[in-house]
């Protein structure tokens, strides 16, 4: 795999599932933040990042922080029916794995096999990228 090829790949794993910004991904892997918008743009980055930002498990986070907000004394942000609602979706993700306990787990695997072995760790990122997709559309 060619050098850009694998910086691309960073980058993208980087913005998407990261929440990296374009100028600090150009300052982390050494580019230009032209070329990060140009392969943003083709990549469908922004999209793809909506999408996982959409997932079930970043919803549970908001929910729980509404229900902290109430906690802490705050009026709530919509009625005591839709807190309700809110409390039970929470319950039912309760002693789920999360796509982000996922993620974080790749993130330490990929980088320990970095460390040990770069050219494996190349090959893998694509599947890893592919089952933590997977995990979100079946778990998220």
């Amino acid at each position: 795999m060619a050098k850009r090829e694998v910086l691309q790949r960073q980058a993208e794993m980087m913005f998407i599932e990261l929440g990296y910004t374009a100028k600090a991904i150009a300052d982390t892997i050494s580019v230009t933040e032209k070329t990060i918008g140009s392969w943003r743009a083709k990549g469908s980055w922004d999209k793809r990042r909506d999408e996982l930002l959409a997932s079930p498990h970043k919803l549970r986070e908001l929910f729980i922080q509404e229900m902290r907000s109430i906690a802490d004394g705050n009026k709530p942000s919509f009625d005591a029916d839709a807190i309700s609602k809110i409390s039970k979706v929470a319950e039912s993700f309760k002693g789920k794995v999360t796509p982000q306990i996922v993620l974080t787990v790749i993130k330490m695997l990929d980088d320990w096999l970095a460390d040990t072995n770069p050219q494996l760790a190349n090959q893998n990122l694509d599947a890893h990228r592919k089952f933590l997709i997977h995990i979100i559309n079946t778990i998220g």
